[in-house]
């Protein structure tokens, strides 16, 4: 009889927007959100319920999984390997922490720093990411990225546009409608719909708009523990590089 091997598996973790629904060869690994009155796994709240406390001014922070909650995604299962896929080390300690699980595991694996973050991440080879932030207010206090950078917004109804590149967060010149520049800037890429993934904390109704634009049909919110950091208003489109 022919031996059929196992399927390797990929790890990652909660800020990464994966369409598609559940594969059981992607082991997501929850953030965990801190708020004042306690402590809670990202999906555990409503990501409503996350944004209205940030409305209101409460202090929520979140912390990256710990390389316990890494190991234990790498080995529980009958898989071949794993593959860990974190967002840039720049913007996030998950890649430090999932190294250290890999220290400690036996079973085959790989740990990749994807240089990207949140759609981004799901896609992984040859990514472009584009997103507008129409309130850079949380941007501004997560620590992440550099007031000069914020600075910078060009002419884009005071949001900022820029590129998740490399670990860093880049300015793109736009003016105009946020959502048009982002849309702009794909179809200056050689961005195909069946590639593109648009993505959304809070705003729906934009997130379809830009869809419509660029012909993209799949529409995904980020998960809360991205809108710790960048808010609820941001919208963005993440697609592969033509090859």
């Amino acid at each position: 009889m022919e031996r059929v091997a196992a399927p390797v598996l990929v790890v990652t973790d909660s800020t990464g927007v994966f369409p598609g629904g559940d594969d059981p060869c992607v082991r997501v690994v929850p953030v965990v959100l801190l708020f004042a009155d306690g402590d809670a796994l990202d999906g555990e709240v409503p990501a409503a319920e996350v944004y209205r406390r940030l409305a209101d001014g409460d202090v929520v922070k979140s912390q990256a999984p710990s390389p316990a909650a890494f190991l234990a995604a790498i080995e529980e299962g009958e898989h071949a390997g794993a593959v860990v896929l974190t967002p840039a080390q720049e913007f996030t300690v998950m890649l430090r922490n999932a190294r250290q699980a890999s220290e400690l595991t036996v079973r085959p694996h790989a740990v990749l720093d994807t240089r990207t973050a949140s759609a981004g991440q799901a896609i992984v080879v040859h990514v472009e990411l584009v997103a507008a932030m129409l309130d850079v207010h949380h941007l501004e206090h997560s620590g992440r990225v550099d007031h000069e950078v914020l600075d910078r917004r060009g002419a884009t109804a005071g949001a900022l546009v820029a590129r998740f590149l490399h670990g860093q967060v880049v300015p793109v010149v736009a003016k105009g409608e946020p959502i048009r520049a982002i849309a702009s800037i794909w179809r200056d890429g050689g961005g195909r719909p069946e590639d593109a993934v648009v993505f959304h904390g809070a705003q729906p109704e934009l997130a379809a708009r830009l869809g419509e634009l660029v012909g993209v049909d799949e529409v995904v919110a980020c998960s809360p523990a991205m809108g710790v950091h960048v808010g609820p208003d941001i919208v963005g489109l993440a697609w592969l590089r033509p090859s």
